[in-house]
């Protein structure tokens, strides 16, 4: 793995993922993709990953995945709990709970136990809510 300039990651190994853990610095969650910047590839979600970049790739595993209001995913995100402010372009499994804040986008079907969409969220696709 490479980086060019301060925000872009260049993956040599395609088979390489992020592991995503929670980074707290002085009491703030710290994104794993900064604003800006690009991540291509596999995310293994551990615990709260908190994204405002944009992710071309799978984000998967046991985690909270928290999508900024800069943030654009094209790919599968299957999570126990997905809160997006962010786009999201691709299909989305959340085995807990989906929540689409005021101006997410969101264009891809979707399956959770229980879904909230508030105003200003648009989503285009099928949903699969309930066991």
């Amino acid at each position: 793995m490479s980086r060019k300039g301060t925000a872009e990651v260049d993956r040599t190994e395609a088979d390489e993922a992020a592991v995503a853990q929670p980074l707290v610095h002085d009491g703030e969650t710290v994104p794993l993709v900064p604003r800006g910047g690009l991540w291509e590839g596999q995310v293994a979600i551990m615990g709260q990953t908190l994204i405002d970049g944009a992710v071309n790739g799978s984000l998967r595993g046991p985690g909270e995945l928290v999508l900024g209001t800069g943030s654009r995913i094209e790919g599968v995100i299957d999570c126990d709990i997905l809160d997006s402010r962010g786009e999201i372009t691709g299909p989305v499994t959340a085995r807990s709970r989906a929540r689409l804040r005021s101006g997410a986008y969101f264009e891809g079907d979707l399956e959770a136990p229980s879904v909230e969409v508030e105003d200003d969220a648009v989503w285009n696709g099928v949903a699969r809510v309930g066991g």
